[in-house]
């Protein structure tokens, strides 16, 4: 079944379609969603998640958290939005689980 985008009776001009934002690179993959249901839910977007190969220190981890949440609001950010409101979940994946043009990486 495909996804198909609604516009929320809130605020319509906002599609909820989770596939909005997407940014890929060779070792990173961040994806966002917003799908504002009501004022809270809203406050507490997006969730960025990130999924990278491990072997970063958490002191690089999270600089990159801080700067992924600064990109976010300087390019998707409504203004006043606070940092607070933005999520990021770091997912560790091992070599031997990820695979490039059908070939594990291992």
């Amino acid at each position: 079944m495909a996804y198909r985008p609604r516009r929320d009776a809130g605020d319509p001009g906002h599609l909820t379609n989770p596939q909005e934002c997407h940014a890929h690179s060779k070792n990173l993959v961040v994806a966002t969603r917003s799908t504002p249901t009501s004022k809270d839910r809203v406050e507490t977007m997006p969730i960025i998640n990130v999924q990278m190969f491990p072997g970063r220190t958490a002191e690089q981890k999270a600089a990159m958290a801080q700067k992924v949440t600064d990109a976010f609001l300087e390019t998707c950010g409504r203004p006043g939005q606070s940092p607070a409101s933005v999520t990021v979940i770091i997912t560790e994946v091992a070599h031997e689980h990820w695979a490039v043009g059908g070939k594990l990486d291992s």
